[in-house]
């Protein structure tokens, strides 16, 4: 489950990526500019190194929200454009602009996975790690396949009902960037959080990500358009073919049906994974009751030979307002224990809990916790709390 988490991870942002990607390369078939192909590639290229390159600054210096913003603007005034003038130019600065727009933002949030996640491995080398990269690279591969499927499959059909598709795939992301847009206009400030303006944005965020499966449901459209689609409809113009010429049919429509079958066992594939995460990371697990405790004089005191079987004990005090502020200790080996907040700077405050005797998982991702990490800061581990031996 640990590589299914990454794989949906990864298929959510790659599938979008080479879906945009392959509905620009087949807009350019449909337009017989091939010979400009290479400024989508120049331009996908860009977009790679901007995102490895950008998202760490980002991310430092808390600039993530404007330039979401910023791209979400940008991507919704490419996919007007190409509303407006596919049909008529072919710009190369336009094409260039979306292949390093449309797959930008994901090439950013694929480079941050990384640090979100494998620092919570417990050694360079282990079965949890090694999941995780497998995990990476099938959603990776996976991604490209159903990109290179769409491409395959806008060759079965007639030109009109290929820009067709590739025009309710740039709807799709135009629809997405107007969400992002919105969002971001409303948290930086530039739209008035009303009562009436948060009840109108609010549910299209909610609702964000609908238009990722509306991608999947377009490929599917696809797939379904091209296998009711045959050039050779009528049978006895068939016959009257040489056998040359009729088994040269009969391989296109062999081709046909294995890129159509093949689209249709993806689908399948991504549709289980995304299932299968949604069950897992919304499966109810109660955490351990929190035992109540007083501070005196700003300390909190607990016996040690009440926390000292090597099982996660749950604590926590009232704060200001009543607030609950829950944290945990376990006893990691003789006389030095983990003492932390029952939260981490990642995932926040869903809290650990105990798998069984020595393996302390986080509620929220369900990595395992190394114990002799516990207490100290980064990646998953519970935010530390100070505390001394008396």
């Amino acid at each position: 489950l640990l590589m299914v988490e990454v794989i949906t991870f990864i298929l959510e942002r790659g599938i979008k990526i080479s879906l945009s990607f392959a509905a620009a390369l087949i807009l350019l078939e449909s337009l017989d500019a091939q010979k400009l192909k290479k400024w989508l590639w120049r331009g996908l290229a860009g977009s790679f190194l901007a995102g490895l390159s950008w998202a760490y600054p980002l991310k430092y210096f808390k600039l993530r929200e404007e330039f979401d913003a910023i791209w979400a603007f940008l991507t919704l005034i490419l996919c007007l454009a190409v509303f407006v003038f596919a049909r008529r130019t072919k710009n190369k600065a336009l094409i260039f602009s979306a292949g390093f727009l449309l797959p930008l933002q994901d090439f950013i949030d694929i480079a941050l996975f990384p640090g979100a996640v494998f620092i919570t491995a417990k050694s360079y080398l282990n079965t949890e790690l090694i999941l995780k990269i497998s995990g990476g690279i099938l959603g990776a591969g996976i991604s490209i396949f159903l990109g290179k499927i769409l491409m395959r499959t806008s060759q079965f059909l007639d030109k009109k009902k290929a820009f067709l598709l590739v025009l309710m795939i740039f709807i799709s992301i135009a629809i997405r960037s107007l969400i992002i847009l919105a969002s971001g206009v409303l948290l930086l400030g530039f739209l008035p959080a009303t009562t009436k303006t948060v009840a109108v944005i609010a549910p299209l965020i909610n609702y964000l990500h609908l238009t990722f499966y509306a991608l999947l449901f377009i490929v599917g459209i696809g797939l379904f358009i091209a296998r009711t689609h045959r050039e050779n409809k009528n049978d006895s113009n068939v016959l009257k073919l040489n056998p040359a010429q009729r088994r040269k049919i009969k391989a296109a429509d062999l081709i046909r049906k294995y890129w159509i079958n093949s689209g249709y066992v993806s689908l399948a594939i991504v549709t289980a994974f995304i299932a299968l995460n949604y069950a897992w990371t919304n499966r109810k697990i109660e955490l351990s009751p929190a035992e109540k405790t007083t501070p005196q004089n700003g300390v909190i005191y607990i016996p040690v030979e009440s926390v000292s079987d090597g099982n996660l004990h749950r604590f926590f005090y009232a704060a200001k307002d009543e607030i609950k502020v829950r944290f945990i200790v376990v006893k990691k080996r003789e006389g030095i224990f983990g003492v932390g907040f029952d939260a981490c700077e990642i995932c926040g405050s869903r809290g650990y809990y105990q798998r069984k005797k020595g393996e302390i998982v986080c509620l929220a991702c369900d990595v395992v916790k190394n114990h002799d990490t516990i207490g100290f800061p980064g990646g998953c581990n519970p935010i530390p709390l100070p505390y001394k031996k008396e």
